[in-house]
């Protein structure tokens, strides 16, 4: 079976600088056409090999060096090669991919003026895998890896050729795994937690220093009120909490003079009504 998808998307902007010192009034009119091409094979055993290309535009509102001329907009291309595994009559599905991006004019801080800059280049390459599954009605388990190689190949800047921009982290990963009561006097009820890692990631970009890597948890409570009042059919109250250990950590540098802290504990309360 084979399964095609085509898309494309054409883009306009306009960016207006106004200087009211030197009584001045820039404009900066841009468009770009972009698309995404993909095509995946599904066999009859269950595995999926897939293709994928597509480019991307985004405006640029970043702004540099006093007088210096507006920023070009971000561009990108994407090459993804992977397969999709699914065993016949399983809920588990199976994802391992390998990307290739390049982007072009990414803004980044310039660790002598201080001032941002635009990369000419910047190369990445890598592996994603993930996986979705639920071996039973009530557990459902999902986990992920990404590998990241992101690497400066054209700027001005001859100290950031051969590094990977800021903040990019080599490694990341994920896993995250819920059950949902579906008898007795807790049917409706579903908790569930996770856990995040971020590796080490570059404090700026011409490798000097470092962001050190990063573990956080995660946790949730879902309750289908209709399981213990008929009339509240469809409403869901449901507890989040990110960062459940409240940890203190660095979550990203732009330089080794400009770094932020990660958000701590946040927990947030809801209802929703379904139908």
């Amino acid at each position: 079976h084979c399964n095609l998808v085509l898309s494309g998307r054409n883009d306009w902007s306009q960016i207006r600088t106004v200087n009211r010192l030197s009584a001045t009034d820039e404009k900066q009119n841009d468009n770009k056409l972009t698309g995404r091409a993909g095509l995946l094979y599904a066999f009859d055993n269950g595995l999926s090999p897939y293709v994928s290309y597509s480019t991307s535009f985004e405006p640029n509102l970043s702004t540099g060096e006093p007088g210096s001329d507006p920023f070009k907009p971000t561009t990108g291309e994407q090459t993804e090669l992977g397969v999709k595994f699914q065993p016949v009559g399983s809920n588990t599905v199976m994802t391992v991919s390998v990307f290739d991006i390049t982007q072009k004019n990414i803004t980044s801080v310039n660790p002598v003026t201080k001032y941002n800059e635009q990369i000419g280049k910047v190369k990445s390459k890598g592996v994603e895998a993930e996986i979705h599954a639920q071996p039973t009605p009530e557990v459902k388990l999902i986990a992920a890896y990404t590998y990241t190689d992101a690497v400066t190949k054209d700027t001005y800047n001859a100290t950031q050729l051969g590094h990977s921009p800021a903040s990019i982290p080599r490694h990341a990963a994920s896993a995250w795994g819920s059950y949902s009561f579906q008898d007795g006097v807790l049917s409706g009820l579903t908790v569930g937690t996770g856990v995040r890692y971020t590796g080490d990631a570059p404090a700026d970009s011409t490798g000097t220093d470092e962001v050190p890597h990063f573990t956080l948890y995660d946790a949730m409570a879902k309750y289908e009120l209709g399981e213990a009042v008929a009339s509240l059919k469809g409403t869901t109250v449901q507890l989040n909490v990110q960062n459940l250990t409240d940890k203190h950590y660095v979550a990203s540098c732009s330089g080794s003079e400009a770094c932020f802290y990660g958000t701590g504990r946040n927990v947030v309360a809801s209802v929703n009504y379904r139908w």
